[in-house]
């Protein structure tokens, strides 16, 4: 039978636990947090709205990220271009023997 060693199993880890204990979660609320009033609640059809009318200019943002793309690419080409001197890869090469 299979049920049985799943059910030792279980009954392991049942007496495992039972000697743990959880943690205190009721002391990570603060006094101030604790006696505060719950939140107003606000209709959501202003705030769609709101968003609604923010517009994206997608051109517009498009030319601007093209523009930082090659700025961040020729900025890693330059970074390449430096590379280490023949004093630095003496300094920095290691033996492996």
């Amino acid at each position: 039978m299979h049920i049985l060693p799943a059910l030792c199993r279980a009954a392991g880890l049942a007496a495992l636990l039972a000697g743990c204990e959880a943690p205190l979660t009721d002391a990570t609320i603060s006094p101030a947090a604790e006696a505060s009033d719950y939140p107003a609640l606000v209709p959501l059809d202003p705030l769609v709205a709101r968003m609604d009318a923010v517009q994206i200019d997608a051109p517009a943002t498009q030319t601007a990220l093209q523009s930082r793309v090659g700025a961040l690419r020729s900025r890693a080409d330059a970074l390449r271009q430096e590379g280490l001197s023949a004093a630095d890869r003496d300094r920095l090469e290691i033996d492996p023997g």
